[in-house]
């Protein structure tokens, strides 16, 4: 049996989210602003929140998937999860549900899992490449959001700059059918 996309591992946030949407409401101007933003902004894919502690960071992130249109997956760094803080975890969750989601994505994806070298994982921008530098644009108005909640708690706890989301996303130009909203701590 050929490994497939189903292969990659990821980490399930499910209920450590459950925990926060239950205690966590209003903010409802800041999904407007942010599902505007990635309506309007076909060529800007990032949208951060940049805000102190106790601001409801994780509590925005966890809701995303029910107030953020076209929102896909969530992916969580934590200091109780150190493996959390690995980009190559929430590349997966990319793939996986781009995958899920789009049928010529996923035969593309699972002929690239058949190719890849598994040292490539030591370098998020080289595996993020390896992945999608060959993939065509999925269509001119479909896009996926995904969030990553805590990228200072990432790079706090990644092992080395080059493993970092912080360099990670310095250096890497994502297709415009990624939109991806960030939060972190100034």
């Amino acid at each position: 049996d050929n490994p497939d996309y189903t292969s990659l591992p990821v980490i399930d946030f499910t209920d450590f989210c459950e925990n926060y949407v239950k205690q966590f409401t209003g903010r409802e101007w800041l999904y407007k602003d942010i599902n505007t933003f990635f309506k309007a902004n076909n060529s800007k894919n990032i949208y951060a929140i940049i805000a102190p502690k106790g601001f409801g960071k994780t509590a925005i992130a966890c809701q995303a998937r029910e107030k953020i249109e076209c929102c896909k997956d969530i992916h969580i760094c934590h200091s109780s999860n150190p493996s959390s803080c690995n980009p190559i975890l929430w590349i997966n969750r990319i793939i996986r549900c781009l995958a899920e989601n789009d049928a010529p994505f996923r035969e593309h994806i699972n002929k690239k899992i058949l190719t890849y070298d598994e040292n490539i994982e030591k370098n998020p921008a080289e595996y993020f490449s390896h992945f999608f530098s060959d993939y065509p644009r999925i269509s001119e108005d479909k896009f996926f959001v995904f969030v990553i909640d805590g990228l200072d708690e990432a790079d706090a706890r990644s092992g080395g700059a080059d493993k970092s989301f912080n360099s990670f996303f310095k250096y890497q130009t994502f297709p415009t059918y990624i939109k991806i909203l960030i939060t972190s701590r100034p």
